[in-house]
This record gives C-alpha cells, sequence and structure tokens, in this order.
C-alpha cells in the first residue's frame, strides 16, 4: 500500500500548462456578450458540475469528462481583447505533465460580438486522471463594454475587488483602470462604485449586535437599533477582507 501511495503522489508531482491566447476583434462602441454551454449529449443544464466522470461519446469511445472551467476578467493594455486559455494538468515529470495538459479537449467560439464558452473539457480515457483543469483569462481594455450571461456566474473566478459579478440579473459592465464598474445595477447592489481606497475611516460599532440592522444606499444609511432609527448621509464606505467601514458626513 505504501508503494502504491507513493507511485500515484509521483504522477502528481508537477503542474504542467499549455496556453493558447486568442484575439477578440470589437468594433469601437461594441459591447463583448459573454456566456457559457454545455453539451446536451454529457449534461442537462449549464449549472450541472461534476469534477471528474467516466463517460462515453457519440461514438462509444471513453472518455473523462469534467465541468472543472473558470473564468476571470481582466485588463490588459493592449488595444484588442483577447481570451488566454490555460489547459492545465498534473505528472511525475514537467514534460509528462504539458503532454497530459495538451490531450485535453476545449471548445469556445466567438461569433461577431459574442464570446460562447464551453462549460466542460474532454479527455481520452488512456490520459487517466491528472488534475486535469481549464483556466480561462477574459483580458479586456479599459472603456470596453461587456454583458455577461447569467450562466457566468458558476464559472467566475475573477477578484472580486476587481470585478464584482452581480447575480440577480444581466448587468452592462465597463472596464475602467483600477476596476470593472456596473453600469445599470441596482444603487443598493453596486456598492463597489462607491469604494474609496487610502481613507481613514470611522467603522460603525455594534452593527453585529441583536436588534441591529444597517441600511445603505443612495440616501445614505439608516442605523436601526432597538425600534430607534437615526440616518447619517454616507461621506465614503470601504470594504475589505475585515469588512465593511462607512464614514459618515
Amino acid at each position: 500500500l505504501i508503494s502504491v501511495g507513493i507511485q500515484q503522489a509521483t504522477e502528481f508531482a508537477v503542474d504542467g500548462t499549455v496556453i493558447k491566447k486568442e484575439a477578440i476583434p470589437l468594433a469601437a462602441n461594441d459591447t463583448l456578450f459573454v456566456k457559457f454551454q454545455h453539451n446536451n449529449y454529457y449534461s442537462k443544464s449549464v449549472g450541472d458540475h461534476s469534477d471528474f466522470i467516466v463517460t462515453e461519446d457519440s461514438t462509444n469511445n471513453k472518455v473523462i469528462y469534467s465541468n472543472d472551467v473558470r473564468l476571470n476578467v481582466m485588463k490588459t493594455d493592449e488595444k484588442v481583447a483577447y481570451l488566454q486559455i490555460e489547459r492545465g494538468a498534473r505528472g511525475r515529470s514537467l514534460f509528462a505533465a504539458k503532454k497530459t495538459a495538451e490531450k485535453i479537449e476545449y471548445g469556445y467560439k466567438i461569433i461577431g460580438n459574442q464570446l460562447i464558452l464551453d462549460n466542460y473539457l474532454l479527455t481520452a480515457f488512456s490520459s487517466k486522471y491528472r488534475d486535469q483543469e481549464v483556466e480561462l483569462f477574459l483580458y479586456l481594455p479599459v472603456g470596453t463594454y461587456f454583458k455577461p450571461d447569467a450562466t457566468v456566474q458558476d464559472y467566475d473566478n475573477s477578484d472580486d475587488s476587481f470585478f464584482n459579478l452581480h447575480f440577480s440579473g444581466n448587468y452592462t459592465y465597463v472596464v475602467e483602470s483600477s476596476k470593472i464598474k456596473c453600469l445599470d445595477c441596482p444603487p443598493e447592489e453596486n456598492e463597489w462604485n462607491d469604494v474609496k481606497g487610502g481613507v481613514e475611516m470611522d467603522s460603525i460599532d455594534d452593527a453585529d449586535s441583536t436588534g441591529t440592522s444597517v441600511t445603505l444606499n443612495e440616501n445614505g444609511i439608516l442605523i436601526k437599533k432597538n425600534d430607534m432609527e437615526t440616518t447619517r448621509k454616507v461621506k465614503s464606505v470601504k470594504i475589505n477582507e475585515d469588512g465593511i467601514t462607512i464614514k459618515t458626513k
């Protein structure tokens, strides 16, 4: 058992990645639409998730099927948007890992201003399970407008401080120099638009006490505690790993 365990661990010792870059030509002031699609042969819904399944394709060949696909939305200084597809796998050596990664099949389509991404990857059964995955990086120049479909929420892996995807609707976003801004999100959802970094702020005490609620919207901040209400105008809001701090006027 120890010998088999060491042998299996060796097969996963090294990460290997194969990278492909695909330009997305967009006309000036055009909006890029992004969506994920599934294959009815392998699943019934784009929301179905399976890390690793051995199944058969339409020609009865055994294949490995996985939904280990992630999308990261990034900013680029280049003038043209592009998609970077990174197929990754593990192996006993870098050469073996890259060879396994090369055998991963992943599909996507660029049709005009539409980017349609598969929500799954396939690889031959002979490749065995070697942590195969697909990482997608969508690089967008500053000023690019894009509209992610509701299907994106299941695969979005972006840094929330740069791209905060809102789940309640199909909204339009624009890429700015330091973050991606939602243009039509409801004010109560679009908290990232008012964040100001590097500012010393006062925190609201007892925000988590029993009977206390805090509501922040375009009218200011409403604090309700033990049936007593106080309304204050908000000067700035900071959201980070420590929580939410609000400085009032």
